[in-house]
């Protein structure tokens, strides 16, 4: 065998050993073919993926360090979410001052992850820093409007904390003036909480139900009627009816990836399918199971 032939087998080898999770057998040879030219890259690739499953999280960071995609003004996906995971690690130790460190590291050149500003939302919440967490839940929202289905609770909890039901209606109808959309949402978060306690929260059920056909079907059932009006429910009604749609919503995943599908109730950073990191959303459908065929 020529040089590039060996080098070749050597790296279908490796694969192999991957595969069959002899991960230590593959770490040797894709170490030593990190030294070949033509097989640099690919070999720091598949490294990263061996210590991503090993959840060495520090080596992952070093080895994409050396393959050139994080630089001292940019840090890639990737390395983004190994520190968030080695903030995690800290949190749970807790060590909260290890865990801002990592997740500063997180954040490079002013770009933030979604994950990262809701693990430093948690952190200011320990801390009895609201603000600093509203702040934060506020901005993941802003991002990603699906995420409010996922951090409503949080945000409640701190509105108030700051400054009781006042500012939890003040704050979310700021929300839905900037966000009109967020009404549909903030409607799905209530149903998934089961969140009924406050009047703002029953405005946008009231809202969601007149609009929604699925839901004005529930409305029609209970209320006893072919075209109820919503806004002549009673409050009772409208629980009872929020209880048969959060049963609903109970019985359906609550999140899916954006690329491969997977879906389940647990939010994956990582994709337990592709793998890909960040591509698994709330689903903002009432019911069936994709948040892409939801609009």
């Amino acid at each position: 065998l020529d040089r590039q032939q060996r080098d070749q087998a050597l790296f279908a080898l490796a694969e192999d050993y991957q595969k069959a999770g002899l991960f230590d057998r593959a770490e040797k040879l894709f170490l030593q073919l990190c030294a070949v030219p033509g097989q640099r890259q690919r070999a720091m690739a598949s490294l990263i993926r061996i210590y991503e499953l090993q959840k060495d999280w520090a080596q992952a960071i070093e080895v994409r360090r050396k393959l050139g995609v994080n630089s001292s003004t940019h840090v890639d996906g990737g390395a983004a979410h190994a520190y968030c995971e080695l903030a995690q690690q800290a949190i749970d130790a807790g060590d909260l001052a290890g865990a801002r460190s990592h997740l500063r590291k997180a954040r490079v050149n002013g770009t933030q992850l979604l994950r990262s500003a809701y693990m430093r939302a948690q952190v200011a919440e320990v801390q009895n820093d609201f603000r600093a967490a509203t702040k934060l839940y506020r901005w993941m929202i802003e991002e990603d409007e699906s995420f409010a289905i996922e951090v409503l609770p949080r945000l409640l909890q701190c509105l108030r904390a700051v400054g009781g039901d006042e500012n939890v209606a003040k704050i979310l109808r700021q929300m839905l003036k900037k966000q009109p959309d967020l009404t549909r949402l903030v409607a799905l978060a209530a149903l998934t909480h089961k969140l009924y306690d406050h009047a703002f929260i029953m405005d946008s059920l009231r809202s969601f139900f007149a609009v929604d056909s699925f839901a004005g079907r529930v409305v029609a059932a209970v209320a006893d009627a072919d075209n109820p009006q919503v806004e002549q429910l009673t409050d009772a009604q409208i629980r009872r009816i929020c209880r048969v749609l959060s049963d609903l919503v109970g019985n359906r995943c609550m999140y899916e990836c954006q690329e491969c599908g997977y879906s389940g109730n647990v939010l994956y950073w990582q994709c337990p399918g592709c793998k890909n990191w960040d591509t698994t959303r709330p689903i903002t459908a009432l019911i069936g199971g994709s948040m892409r065929s939801a609009g």
